[in-house]
């Protein structure tokens, strides 16, 4: 088992919002699921859910969807970051972006001396 989450809702780890740049926690994404049916990211680990409920997923399941889908969001963040050093564009808007999310720590790779 790869269940590593503590507390109220272990072993349901948090799940990383792309919009957001947040976790939220096993009861919000439940919830979420609910409302809209899937999972909000377009990235193959999310789309491949196909339960009726978020909670038909066993613990060591959603270990996997969720750090896929964290791998592939960042894959895709870096993507942006590096666009953006080659094209020399919307770095400041992208260090606005990642500026106080679970994700801060890329904006280590953007060039300090930017204008």
């Amino acid at each position: 088992m790869h269940a590593h989450s503590y507390g109220k809702y272990a072993p349901y780890g948090k799940w990383l919002h792309p919009k957001l740049l947040i976790h939220r926690p096993w009861d919000v994404m439940k919830d979420v699921y609910d409302n809209v049916g899937m999972l909000p990211h377009n990235c193959g680990f999310c789309r491949s859910v196909k339960v009726e409920r978020l909670e038909q997923l066993k613990p060591d399941q959603w270990y996997v969807i969720r750090r896929g889908h964290v791998t592939s969001f960042m894959s895709e963040w870096l993507g942006y970051i590096q666009k953006a050093i080659e094209n020399d564009k919307n770095v400041e808007l992208i260090i606005d972006r990642l500026a106080n999310s679970k994700i801060q720590i890329l904006k280590d790779l953007l060039p300090k001396d930017w204008r």
